[in-house]
């Protein structure tokens, strides 16, 4: 059961990945420093016992989508979304805990 992923500063490229979704025990996701682009999977909805996920320094593009608004457990968000939110108001609305650096 795999519940911490760290692949920050590993020159990853290519889009988010989807089958992310799949590690549902997961409780940490850092994918920070790395060359990845695209949008954040709204599959990754699944991730309910996410705490903390940093996804700054990348490519990415859109919004955070609102989907990730079922993650209740998640207390901590690192990103670049310019003001996150206004692009996921349902997020912040819900989980008053997310802490967005830009």
């Amino acid at each position: 059961m795999l519940t911490n992923m760290g692949l920050y500063q590993n020159r990853l490229t290519g889009t988010m990945p989807s089958i992310l979704a799949t590690l549902t025990s997961l409780i940490t996701l850092d994918l920070s420093i790395n060359e990845l682009s695209g949008t954040i999977p709204k599959e990754w909805a699944t991730l309910t016992n996410l705490r903390y996920m940093s996804l700054y320094h990348n490519q990415l593009v859109g919004t955070v989508p609102n989907e990730l608004a079922k993650l209740s457990k998640l207390s901590f968000m690192y990103g670049r979304w310019w003001d996150s939110c206004k692009l996921c108001p349902k997020l912040c609305v819900k989980t008053h805990r997310i802490l967005c650096y830009f």
